[in-house]
């Protein structure tokens, strides 16, 4: 059986964190920064430290 499909997902562009941005994001939120308002400082999206 051949494959005619095309497959239309687009290549992932996220990059994963860090150790530094793990901690200022960390150093961040002590201080009551809200995740988007950290995302913004760090010029990232909110998901990856608001899903933790």
């Amino acid at each position: 059986m051949a494959l005619t499909q095309k497959y239309t997902t687009s290549p992932r562009t996220f990059k994963h964190l860090t150790p530094y941005e793990r901690g200022k994001i960390c150093a961040l939120l002590k201080e009551g920064f809200s995740p988007s308002q950290i995302a913004k400082n760090l010029a990232v999206i909110a998901a990856p430290f608001t899903a933790k």
